[in-house]
């Protein structure tokens, strides 16, 4: 039987303690946060299960696209702005962060909504974080040739992608618990329940994880993509507290791990406990079984019903940014 072998940058600092690196099994990540074994469209029933979803609801659902803002970007606050789907410009500290980059359509799915800036309109870019590779998380178009990027965070395996469609971007690769070398912000690179995928043959052979932002203690969470797992409540135990935790929202034709139920999602925010969650990953590409409206409607009631006041839910408008007061 082939072993375990055990990755991580062994030039960044690892947070968790006793963490040897993430499993790699014949040079394929694979562990308990590998929401693909044993799982989703590999077995048959889930296979039935997609189809039969796809031909019965699929034509129901409303095609609402959501309102495509422009606002002026501040130059001097800090703010997170919406691009749609997982992509955010956030500034903080000085320095200007870009989530997931989308800007186009992905295979088989057009795009409802336009992004409100091209990457060239945003200025320059201190840190391009990817949470993973799927198509709707990151754009190689888009960093084609972009020359204010400055450097790319990225899971690790991730860097010869961006480096063949980039060459001018300084990159770092990291394992979960570690945190990059960054000037004037702190930038960790933490578990999410999930895969990767691009090809026909490189199937986790990169890996896949979320985020936190911290900048003179304000922690800001991005979840990328997730399944449910221990790792909401373990990254809250290592953190300590979570003001903004931006989560996806939108339940996909199958869950089989790889993403969460509504009801999981509930439980993931309670794990995390963040004073203030913001809804992403829903009304930019048709990836539900919901419509946009039905989606935006229950996260907006949730601090009515199942979360309560104790925890305030944002729903921010592609293009106007969020101002963060300290």
């Amino acid at each position: 039987m082939m072993r375990l072998i055990y990755r991580k940058n062994e030039a960044l600092p690892t947070i968790k303690k006793g963490f040897k690196g993430v499993p790699v099994k014949r040079g394929r990540f694979v562990g308990e946060f590998d929401s693909r074994s044993g799982r989703g469209f590999r077995q048959i029933g889930d296979l039935a299960i997609f189809v039969k979803r796809f031909l019965t609801k699929e034509k129901g659902i409303a095609k609402t696209p959501l309102k495509v803002l422009k606002e002026d970007i501040p130059k001097s606050k800090d703010f997170i702005l919406w691009l749609g789907h997982a992509t955010f410009f956030i500034s903080v500290c000085g320095k200007k962060i870009l989530t997931d980059p989308s800007f186009g359509s992905i295979p088989f799915k057009r795009r409802l909504t336009p992004p409100p800036y091209r990457l060239g309109e945003l200025g320059e870019i201190d840190y391009l974080l990817v949470s993973h590779g799927h198509y709707d998380h990151l754009d190689l178009k888009s960093l084609k040739g972009a020359s204010k990027i400055k450097e790319a965070l990225v899971p690790l395996g991730m860097g010869r992608l961006i480096g063949r469609v980039n060459k001018r971007v300084a990159i770092q690769e990291a394992g979960w618990y570690q945190r990059y070398d960054t000037e004037g912000v702190e930038i960790f690179f933490l578990p999410a329940h999930h895969w990767y995928r691009r090809g026909f043959f490189d199937y986790n052979r990169v890996l896949w994880g979320s985020f936190m932002i911290s900048c003179k203690g304000v922690n800001i969470y991005f979840a990328g993509d997730s399944g449910y797992n221990r790792h909401f409540r373990e990254i809250r135990e290592l953190f300590g507290y979570i003001d903004i935790a931006i989560m996806p929202i939108n339940p996909p034709y199958i869950v089989g791990g790889s993403h969460m139920s509504h009801k999981e999602t509930l439980k993931a925010i309670k794990d995390l406990s963040p004073k203030k969650v913001i809804a992403m990953h829903y009304g930019t590409f048709d990836l539900t079984l919901e419509s946009t409206k039905e989606l935006a409607e229950w996260f907006k009631n949730l601090s009515k019903n199942e979360l309560g006041e104790a925890y305030k839910v944002l729903l921010l408008e592609i293009g106007k940014p969020l101002l963060l007061s300290r």
